[in-house]
């Protein structure tokens, strides 16, 4: 199941990452964004592991 969430984000955000799409660091806003989340629970597990 998948479900859909809208976030608004500062101008200057989405121009930062719309340069790294650019820049081929990611594919689209949405990669970027699934990147920044798994890194995100994935340092919170780190955390909780101690």
């Amino acid at each position: 199941m998948t479900a859909e969430i809208v976030i608004r984000l500062p101008d200057l955000i989405v121009e930062f990452i719309d340069n790294k799409i650019k820049l081929g660091e990611y594919l689209s806003r949405n990669d970027y964004i699934r990147h920044i989340l798994r890194c995100t629970m994935e340092k919170e597990e780190m955390w909780t592991d101690l």
